[in-house]
């Protein structure tokens, strides 16, 4: 990545600039505690954690019973086969009165 004047990247630079409350100097580059492979700027761990694929989450299914809690990048596979996931009939127009 190119370097400018300050010493950081241009894209760090711009959003120090826009977005970070601290001074470059105070705001090292981290790993991700979960080892996920990403690296960012300390003030963005809570952003972080929002999208991290390691980040344990609730099934979208906790409000119809579901207790499981797993990894982001687990939860498409497990929906597929969540006992709390919410079938829709699609002959609902055929149904008996």
């Amino acid at each position: 990545m190119e370097e400018c004047e300050s010493g950081l990247h241009k894209h760090c630079e711009s959003c120090f600039r826009r977005f970070c409350s601290k001074h470059p100097d105070d705001c090292p580059i981290i790993h991700c505690s979960l080892h996920c492979g990403i690296r960012f700027h300390s003030c963005k761990a809570d952003e972080h954690k929002l999208l991290c694929s390691k980040e344990k989450v609730p099934c979208i299914n906790a409000g119809n019973g579901c207790p499981l809690e797993m990894p982001r990048y687990a939860l498409a596979k497990h929906l597929g086969k969540c006992p709390a996931s919410v079938v829709h009939c699609t002959m609902e127009w055929n149904r008996w009165p």
